[in-house]
């Protein structure tokens, strides 16, 4: 009765402090620990860890919370082998740049269960390893699950468009391209110029770019996308652009003071320079969740 009671008191503490992360991420902190302290099992030490790593750096702590979150996360796997705790080691490592240590977890994590929030994660490992042969293969491997979730099916599209390109497959990175920006729902993004400008797509950046600016932001990458696409295409129109668009930044700055005014120098200086080709870094973004066995 006792053992029940003990379970009992973990489970809703557990679930105390999933329903504080939204409110209290302190307070959040403070029942998984003591859920940890009380009973140090394979769930109680995988949902620390876990909270450590995507939450950590958000509390108020004495210690560095991604290297306990690592201690925690290899404890639970030691007492017994699994696909979370794999996973989230491996996220939290791609976080840390450790891409080499972090493809080997996931792999680890694949063993127990495939999943496309792994895949992913791993192919996104290999386009920082500049692996783009492996990464395509990746994709292709999510792409035979039988479900994809369908927040993350647009990075899956331009993630393996990127991987397309930059291993020189451009005519299958254009039909992944075209998959992915023909999508009723889909919203065009700074990234959507950008993997345009490197399937040679320059008309549909011209289509584009003001709705993403509008929406989006102003950056460095985006403005030499769209100057490349004006000189490809249509050069008389070319220093109009970038007259109007070095206008719309200096507004945008007199009239939202709080934004960074050196990210505002950067852009002016890089518009006022002239002709150069984007460097494209690329780097998706996704709606983490919180993974508690």
């Amino acid at each position: 009765m006792r053992m029940d009671t003990q379970n009992s008191r973990m489970a809703s503490l557990q679930n105390h402090a999933i329903a504080e992360i939204k409110c209290d991420i302190n307070k959040a902190m403070f029942l998984f620990e003591l859920a940890y302290k009380e009973e140090s099992n394979l769930q109680t030490i995988h949902n620390f860890g876990t909270f450590l790593s995507k939450y950590g750096e958000e509390c108020e702590l004495s210690y560095d919370a991604r290297i306990l979150a690592e201690e925690k996360l290899r404890e639970a796997l030691k007492i017994s082998a699994n696909y979370a705790s794999y996973k989230e080691l491996a996220d939290l490592y791609l976080l840390q740049g450790r891409y080499t240590d972090a493809i080997d977890l996931y792999r680890n994590a694949l063993e127990y269960n495939q999943t496309a929030g792994a895949l992913v994660n791993l192919a996104i490992c290999h386009y920082y390893e500049k692996e783009y042969h492996k990464l395509t293969a990746v994709i292709t491997e999510t792409f035979g699950l039988s479900i994809i979730s369908d927040e993350i099916t647009d990075e899956i599209y331009m993630l393996s468009s990127f991987g397309y390109a930059l291993s020189g497959a451009i005519g299958k990175a254009k039909e992944m391209f075209g998959i992915l920006t023909k999508k009723e729902e889909y919203i065009p993004k700074p990234e959507s110029l950008w993997l345009a400008y490197l399937c040679g797509e320059y008309s549909y950046i011209l289509k584009n770019y003001q709705a993403v600016i509008e929406d989006w932001f102003f950056d460095v990458t985006t403005f030499k996308t769209v100057y490349q696409a004006y000189l490809h295409t249509d050069k008389q129109r070319l220093e109009q652009f970038v007259r109007d668009y070095r206008k719309k930044v200096v507004q945008f700055y007199q009239e939202n003071q709080d934004f960074d005014q050196e990210e505002k120098t950067e852009l002016i200086s890089a518009i006022d320079r002239g002709p150069y080709l984007p460097k494209i870094d690329y780097l998706p973004q996704f709606v983490w969740q919180v993974d508690f066995l």
